[in-house]
């Protein structure tokens, strides 16, 4: 339970032999206050980069089939809302062919319209080239035109594969805060 305290007129050669007593934490006061703060900046820049760039580029690469099956599992519950008589099907069908600019020459899987019965006022984009419109957009509608434009822009969320790359940033968003709050911030300070 002793202490040896040295007073500020302490010799200089047995100063130096004493453990330096850390002022900000180990790493950072290994390399220096300014360092740190200059690398840390820099690598939160890349991470940022990345977790934004990531998903646009990792998401045109999925395969649509993957993305197909994760559709299919988000539909499970809306399909026992889905409508369907032969002739809104074909009309749908016809619509999205008229629509769909960028499969004009068929390479690319077909964009799949579904009508939900739910009083929404909305359309949606699912992965695996799936668009739902809700019922209560099609009881707001003044025009087909209108219908049109917003199916179109569904479309275009489909074949930009805009919903798989909003998938991969909230996961890669959701891995972030898990780790901060799993202990990361914990593990870097020491």
């Amino acid at each position: 339970g002793w202490r040896l305290r040295l007073g500020r007129d302490a010799p200089a050669d047995l100063v130096a032999q004493l453990p330096q007593r850390p002022r900000f934490g180990r790493w950072i006061d290994r390399f220096g206050f300014g360092k740190s703060l200059v690398g840390f900046a820099v690598v939160s820049s890349m991470v940022a980069f990345v977790a934004i760039n990531t998903p646009s580029w990792l998401g045109r690469r999925v395969p649509v089939s993957w993305e197909a099956g994760m559709s299919d599992d988000n539909l499970e519950d809306l399909s026992a809302n889905t409508c369907h008589t032969p002739a809104s099907d074909a009309a749908l069908a016809k619509l999205s062919a008229m629509l769909d600019y960028e499969n004009k020459d068929g390479s690319l899987p077909p964009v799949k319209i579904e009508i939900i019965k739910l009083d929404m006022v909305n359309a949606v984009a699912l992965p695996g080239g799936r668009v739902l419109v809700f019922d209560g957009l099609l009881k707001q509608i003044d025009s087909p035109d209108t219908l049109a434009g917003v199916i179109g822009h569904e479309i275009g969320h489909v074949r930009e594969r805009h919903v798989m790359q909003a998938m991969l940033r909230e996961f890669g968003i959701s891995m972030v805060l898990s780790g901060f709050k799993s202990g990361v911030t914990n593990t870097l300070g020491r």
